[in-house]
């Protein structure tokens, strides 16, 4: 396998080599200013790795260290102090949410209209009177229900 590819690569020389020879003499005259060129990228490259290499150092002094030790996560500061992170972390969970529970409401106390009865009567159409009649109160009682029902939905909607 190895001898099948290093044969490629001698026949691609061979074939490229007169293409080779005419970029070198057409460049002759130029050689200096390409081994400027070429100096001085490689000037631009070394000076922006060094650059790199100083920020990326500068980063790591001045970066929070954590500690770690199984389930704890706590950095230390640059001050001194340390900064609990898995004891936030705990804090910050929520919690779950209640429960519903589904209570029969109490039948309403002796005296006291069902307000949902009248308003059940009064959404067939029945008029205050006859509701006032069926539930066994007043007309004032059933038109303040009614009303007060009324007045919520125009807020609503």
């Amino acid at each position: 396998m190895r001898a099948w590819k290093s044969r490629i690569l001698i026949v691609a020389a061979i074939i490229l080599l007169p293409l080779e020879i005419a970029l070198l003499v057409g460049l002759w005259p130029y050689l200096p200013i390409v081994g400027r060129a070429i100096a001085g990228t490689i000037v631009v490259a070394c000076v922006c790795a060094s650059v790199t290499m100083i920020a990326w150092t500068w980063r790591r002094l001045r970066a929070p260290h954590l500690i770690v030790e199984r389930d704890v996560v706590v950095m230390l500061m640059r001050d001194g102090s340390y900064h609990h992170l898995s004891a936030e972390q705990e804090a910050a969970k929520l919690l779950p949410a209640p429960r519903e529970t589904v209570s029969e409401e109490p039948a309403p106390a002796e005296g006291q209209p069902d307000h949902w009865r009248i308003l059940e009567l009064a959404g067939k159409g029945m008029d205050l009177r006859s509701i006032a009649l069926a539930c066994n109160t007043t007309y004032y009682q059933v038109q303040k229900i009614t009303s007060a029902w009324d007045k919520k939905l125009k807020n609503s909607g």
